[in-house]
């Protein structure tokens, strides 16, 4: 596969391949089905995207980020699921309603190799970090490994 899938609810993620990849996460309004807009840094993130990652088994990730979503009872199994789990405990203790309309999506790109999947991750996290000034939400950390990529990106419109 070398497109992107179509956006998928978290509870659908047992038909995907356990094969490499990277996966984009999102956040959308649930009877419109469209992203919701976050604020960042430089400008609004109209894709609503909360995490890029990547794994070697796009199953089994992308399952675990699922389970921690949408159960909210344990956590410590996806990092990006957990931070995601404790804001959602955190809204709730403070009956905040701010999820109570929106969704959570994924978007997947299988890919040849780990390797594939680590460049392609990084490449979209370091284009994304040029358009916002951040990091999607969730993520914790840019990867670092090819110095040589920021010229490009940084030196391309």
């Amino acid at each position: 596969m070398n497109t992107w899938s179509k956006w998928h609810n978290i509870d659908n993620f047992a038909s995907i391949d356990k094969k490499p990849g990277v996966y984009k996460i999102r956040l959308a309004y649930s009877g419109k089905r469209h992203p919701v807009s976050i604020s960042r840094l430089l400008g609004k993130d109209k894709d609503g995207l909360l995490s890029i990652g990547n794994s070697i088994n796009l199953r089994k990730r992308i399952g675990e980020f699922c389970r921690v979503a949408k159960d909210m009872t344990s956590f410590l199994k996806h990092s990006a699921g957990d931070r995601l789990f404790l804001i959602r405990i955190c809204a709730h203790s403070s009956s905040n309603t701010f999820f109570n309309d929106k969704i959570i999506q994924f978007s997947f790109l299988m890919l040849q190799n780990k390797v594939e999947a680590e460049e392609v991750e990084e490449k979209l996290l370091k284009y994304y970090f040029k358009k916002y000034g951040e990091l999607p939400p969730l993520n914790s950390s840019m990867p670092d490994k090819h110095v040589k990529l920021w010229d490009e990106i940084l030196l391309n419109p």
